[in-house]
């Protein structure tokens, strides 16, 4: 597949790669975010449902495990989500020059 490195003009093929590449990594992003959200939510449901209902009292040691526990899952989702930003913004980029030739040269010259 031709790209713009080589000075030759990008194939239908190529522009839907990149489309479905653009859409493939907001729904990445999407997924990370509600998958994040779900267990964060969870667990906090889970010690508000433990100490409030049951009067149980979570143990220091308890406390710092589940800490420890929301800010590595935090810490990861963060990185994926930053990981799945940056491949967005290259292949957005790439699109984006690739739209901007045609826009030069007129639409009814494709």
């Amino acid at each position: 597949m031709a790209n713009s490195d080589d000075g030759n003009e990008p194939s239908d093929r190529f522009y839907k790669f990149l489309e479905y590449e653009l859409d493939f990594q907001r729904r990445r992003k999407q997924e990370i975010f509600s998958w994040a959200s779900s267990l964060l939510v969870a667990i906090i449901g889970g010690v508000i449902a433990l100490t409030e209902v049951h009067g149980v009292m979570l143990a220091l040691a308890h406390k710092r495990v589940l800490t420890f526990a929301i800010v590595i899952l935090g810490g990861f989702s963060c990185c994926w989500i930053k990981v799945h930003w940056d491949e967005y913004l290259r292949a957005r980029k790439k699109l984006a020059s690739y739209y901007d030739r045609i826009a030069a040269k007129g639409k009814g010259d494709y």
